[in-house]
């Protein structure tokens, strides 16, 4: 027996193929289309891990790289602003957080990721700066009181204490420990004793 019409209906209505053995909800709205319906299963099957693609060894393919977050985005550029403004002596957590529209306190919220506070992250990276400073045989004649100002130590009691706290020796001894900061002086003086004993030995 023909299944009668509803107001409104026609038999087009009646003739919807069926997509399973349970059709979901939406498949029994009227007008939505079946291709539409299988991609909306398909999609549901990609997100649940059944009918994943596989890779060209035949196994699986990696999952993606989780995207990074907002908050690592933003310490990432906190850190490269304090990169770029080491030299500054003013450089501090209030001046950092203004740069960057936050709370002095969120930006401390921030740091605690690398569980050290704003103000040992600005110490240890300027302190790194020095220490690739004294041993540059390029920076030879620079002292250690410029190096330690260059890189925002404005008094040079409190860099030397920095210094020998994070690395064990002063800044003025690790260039002569290393022995790279100082070679050419030491081979030029080294040559200079060599020539006047020979000219010693000459005259006698």
């Amino acid at each position: 027996m023909a299944a009668a019409i509803a107001p409104g209906q026609t038999r087009r209505h009646l003739r919807r193929p069926s997509i399973g053995p349970a059709d979901p909800p939406y498949a029994q709205t009227p007008g939505v289309h079946v291709n539409a319906a299988r991609h909306a299963v398909s999609r549901g099957r990609r997100s649940t891990g059944l009918g994943a693609s596989r890779g060209t060894d035949g196994g699986p393919r990696p999952a993606p790289r989780p995207a990074a977050s907002p908050v690592d985005g933003l310490l990432r550029d906190i850190k490269a602003f304090v990169e770029d403004h080491l030299a500054d002596a003013d450089l501090s957590p209030a001046s950092i957080a203004a740069a960057h529209h936050i709370s002095v306190r969120y930006l401390h919220h921030l740091f605690q990721r690398d569980r050290r506070s704003v103000g040992a992250y600005v110490r240890r990276r300027r302190l790194e700066r020095c220490r690739a400073d004294l041993v540059a045989p390029a920076l030879v004649r620079r002292g250690v009181g410029q190096v330690g100002r260059r890189w925002g130590f404005r008094d040079p009691a409190v860099f030397s204490r920095a210094f020998k706290s994070a690395y064990g020796v002063t800044p003025v001894l690790l260039p002569v420990l290393t022995g790279e900061r100082h070679a050419p002086l030491v081979r030029r003086a080294a040559g200079l004793a060599v020539r006047a004993a020979a000219a010693r030995w000459s005259r006698a």
